[in-house]
């Protein structure tokens, strides 16, 4: 009786890396007004299947106005966590007057 040659296992399935796609925020008045610039780092929980469970800012821009206009499109970012586990992510928010 010849031997049993296993078959080799399946590849495990391609998980996508998670992200996130952010709008262009929205420039506060009051920012734009006292010249206010920079960056905001928004920390974000996503659930398998994308839903945004948490946000919060993970690094200030240094001024209230440009890190809460960041909190605010965190309802509005199209995200993608293909895992079976929640992820964790940092997303920059840059606010600069002039490019």
């Amino acid at each position: 009786m010849a031997p049993r040659i296993a078959a080799p296992p399946a590849p495990p399935e391609k998980q996508e890396k998670p992200g996130c796609t952010a709008p262009t925020p929205t420039y506060p008045a009051s920012a734009r007004v006292m010249h206010e610039q920079g960056i905001a780092v928004l920390a974000l929980t996503i659930a398998p299947g994308g839903r945004i469970q948490s946000s919060s800012i993970a690094r200030s821009s240094g001024y209230d106005d440009l890190d809460d206009a960041a909190l605010s499109i965190a309802g509005h970012l199209s995200c993608q966590n293909t895992g079976s586990e929640p992820a964790q992510l940092s997303l920059p928010v840059n606010f600069r007057l002039h490019r």
